[in-house]
């Protein structure tokens, strides 16, 4: 039993390493620069059921965001769900069931999520943004964008065909009748042997009131000057 957990995850490193390197990722205008905007990076995950993964990019400021995986990993079949020596999120013969939550001081107008992943896919069409609205209803959001980055194939794993993928998904909130600040996204997939090797979320929020009260008064006073 060991021996074939110890395999799968040995060919899933083998398949992957060449490509884990290039990150195709592409970086928002406002990432650093809007003080608006929050980051949360994810490259080595900790926890594979039930807890919360944290951001551990140095540079993410984007901190009450978490990554749950849902599926409880059965080793009766291994291998299940486990956290690899390069700090993957690696499915054997389940399906990862993953929800990224975040919140925000005020309402977001914007949100971009990248993920790569190494051996087989994510089911892309079924990644949605959810939320609740203003009468307590739970409303889920396909993405406006949901777009290829990059992709090298690789060779198969216990016969099933590898992709080393990166995927980036947005979504404009800013017609939205719901002021959000809370929201979850989901994403699993369905084929076996998936490693989730990193993730990127970017969000862009609407300035608090206070802010746009003190922007105001910052460009009424160059405007009194000219009279």
């Amino acid at each position: 039993m060991n021996c074939v957990l110890t395999g799968a995850v040995a060919m899933i490193a083998t398949a992957t390493a060449a490509h884990a390197a290039a990150l195709n990722f592409t970086t928002p205008g406002f990432r650093g620069v809007n003080p608006n905007a929050e980051y949360a990076g994810f490259e080595s995950f900790t926890v594979p059921f039930g807890g919360p993964n944290f951001p551990d990019d140095p540079t993410s400021n984007g901190l009450p965001a978490t990554l749950t995986q849902n599926t409880m990993p059965d080793f009766s079949m291994p291998p299940g769900i486990l956290i690899s020596g390069d700090g993957n999120m690696y499915s054997g013969f389940q399906s990862l069931d993953l929800t990224l939550a975040d919140i925000a001081a005020s309402p977001i107008r914007t949100v971009i999520l990248q993920v790569r992943t190494l051996g087989t896919e994510l089911f892309y069409g079924g990644v949605g943004l959810s939320y609740v609205d203003g009468n307590g209803a739970t409303q889920t959001l396909t993405p406006d964008v949901s777009r290829q980055l990059s992709r090298v194939s690789g060779p198969p794993i216990m016969g099933f065909p590898t992709d080393n993928v990166e995927w980036r998904f947005k979504w404009d909130l800013s017609g939205l009748a719901d002021d959000v600040s809370a929201y979850e996204i989901g994403m699993t997939h369905f084929a076996p042997h998936l490693s989730l090797d990193r993730i990127e979320l970017d969000t862009l929020s609407i300035p608090a009131p206070a802010s746009v009260v003190l922007l105001g008064v910052a460009m009424a006073g160059p405007l009194r000057r000219r009279r």
